[in-house]
């Protein structure tokens, strides 16, 4: 270093100092990737399958009701309309199910919550469907009825908790997500700030120590040789 001049080292202390916030900048950006990244996956993950499952679970809900509707209402016209509500229900149930278990596959909950709700609207309620199409007379209604109060209705109370806990599930999982990236990112700013002001103490003292080596000390070496050279040609004048 003793042959590189002074405007040499002090760019080299400044490409030192350059390579330092070059890399804190790369790490920084990095880990506010991953945080990105870790938003995304959790909005278009458990975000979206607690919403379609809170969908599905209202689409059973509309099944239930247009089925009370078939067993209860005497007009032929009354019950078509709620049968076609049913099917509508059925299709939706489905269709939000699938796409609840295409979000978070590795939740095997849902497979088993899905074939347990499509049951209960094609067996458990098939029998009273069935009877309820087609009654006419009061004893058909009343037959139907009774089917629909101990098969039917009892099904669709058990199935809802069902819904409500994995949904309940999600939502704690995704709350677990936003701690950890909440985490991340809290670390992420201590870390930085504490190797820029590492970084900025580490480039200080090494300045201070490179002024002294390289212009403090040559100086005073000069003053030093200036004043035995006076000296010497003091002493040579007498």
């Amino acid at each position: 270093m003793k042959h590189v001049s002074i405007v040499g080292k002090f760019f080299i202390i400044m490409a030192v100092f350059g390579i330092m916030a070059l890399g804190l900048t790369f790490y920084q950006s990095r880990q506010m990737l991953e945080v990105n990244d870790s938003y995304q996956e959790l909005l278009d993950k458990d975000a979206s399958a607690a919403l379609r499952l809170t969908q599905s679970n209202r689409s059973l809900e509309t099944a239930r009701s247009s089925i009370s509707d078939m067993v209860m209402t005497r007009s032929k016209e009354a019950r078509a309309r709620a049968e076609s509500g049913l099917n509508d229900a059925r299709e939706n149930f489905v269709r939000f199910m699938d796409m609840a278990i295409a979000a978070v596959p590795e939740q095997s909950e849902l497979p088993k919550l899905k074939a347990d709700g499509f049951s209960v609207l094609t067996d458990t309620c098939g029998a009273a469907i069935a009877v309820g199409r087609g009654a006419t007379s009061e004893a058909e209604l009343a037959m139907v009825q009774q089917l629909y109060l101990t098969l039917c209705q009892p099904a669709f109370a058990a199935i809802s908790p069902r819904f409500t806990f994995v949904t309940e599930k999600l939502a704690s999982d995704a709350e677990q997500k936003r701690a950890d990236v909440s985490s991340v990112v809290r670390d992420t700013s201590v870390l930085s700030l504490g190797t820029a002001i590492v970084a900025l103490f580490a480039v200080s003292c090494f300045g201070v120590l490179a002024i002294r080596s390289w212009l403090v000390k040559p100086i005073k070496q000069m003053v030093t040789d200036d004043e035995g050279h006076s000296r010497r040609r003091s002493q040579f004048d007498c």
